[in-house]
């Protein structure tokens, strides 16, 4: 009898020590493709978007779009725009645009946004699947994935925010910024390229300026579609007091959906060149014919030859 329970505890022991020695082989060689592949692609991203290394997060904004809109506007609280240079500019450029509104009630054309609104979304799934680790990492069992983060923190996930923009700047997000959507329907696209004018590049607001990329170097230099039936596309990094904001936007559907796929698809070769300075790109695409349905955006394979780069500076 004792004989058996000896023969039974050595055969757990060693099923117990089998699975011990099982496990920590797994997770040396997950640990050691992580550390070659996860931990240096999220560094680089982390100097892309200019993310703090320690507590990597950034909070995405979509524009505020509704079936029928007009200019997104900034409320200014009474004595704020005599105090605040960013809110004086963002009040001049509303009290002109009202007075052309006042002229021409088709200086801005409301229209659907539907369309509009889906695609932005489509877009940062797809952004937020680019910022995220790869799918087997989370696959792993639990205890798996706890053993590799304590092991190496740099393999923890990039947190990413994500919310539709607020209309009012004191409810902006601290941190770090990706803005999807141009300066007509996204608040804090407004705020930061006209307020505060931290972009070296920004797009119009009213129907005539809505292609046209103006550039704030004082060279008087705008950029325009080098086509008909063409769409601007933005990719944008600048810093406002110390943080870094990521702007992805289109003078139309396209142009915003193809400044996010440009992002993904070139942001190695970007970083290379720009390194840990801030950077603009100017981009140009087709139109959108307006018989594309909604799962022609889902289902779509973008491509370089999609897009012509017509302007870049580091």
């Amino acid at each position: 009898m004792n004989e058996f329970w000896c023969d039974l505890g050595l055969g757990v022991l060693a099923s117990t020590v089998g699975s011990a020695v099982w496990f920590l082989l797994l997770l040396g060689l997950v640990y050691i493709v992580a550390r070659r592949w996860i931990v240096s692609r999220r560094s680089r991203l982390i100097r892309l978007l200019g993310l703090n290394p320690e507590k990597p997060e950034v909070t995405v904004y979509l524009s505020r779009h509704a079936f029928a809109t007009t200019l997104p506007r900034i409320e200014i609280p009474p004595n704020a725009r005599d105090s605040l240079t960013s809110l004086e500019r963002i009040a001049s450029v509303q009290e002109q645009e009202d007075l052309l509104l006042k002229a021409d009630l088709q200086a801005f054309t409301p229209k659907p946004f539907k369309a509009v609104a889906a695609v932005e979304m489509f877009e940062f799934l797809r952004l937020q699947s680019f910022l995220s680790r790869p799918a087997w990492i989370e696959r792993l069992p639990v205890n798996l994935q706890s053993q590799l983060h304590r092991l190496e923190p740099r393999t923890n996930r990039i947190k990413i925010n994500f919310d539709i923009c607020p209309d009012k700047v004191e409810e902006f997000a601290p941190g770090s910024l990706i803005l999807i959507g141009g300066p007509r329907a996204n608040h804090a696209t407004f705020y930061f390229c006209y307020g505060k004018e931290a972009c070296q590049v920004r797009l119009g607001r009213v129907d005539k300026d809505k292609h046209t990329a103006f550039i704030l170097d004082g060279s008087g230099q705008d950029m325009f579609p080098p086509k008909q039936n063409a769409n601007l596309g933005i990719i944008e990094r600048f810093t406002d007091n110390g943080r870094a904001i990521l702007y992805l936007g289109g003078s139309g559907i396209r142009g915003t959906a193809a400044s996010v796929e440009y992002l993904m698809m070139n942001w190695q070769e970007i970083l290379d060149k720009a390194a840990d300075r801030d950077f603009a790109y100017v981009i140009s695409c087709a139109a959108r014919t307006g018989t594309e349905s909604l799962s022609y955006y889902i289902n779509r394979e973008w491509q370089d030859s999609d897009w012509v780069t017509i302007h870049r500076h580091f």
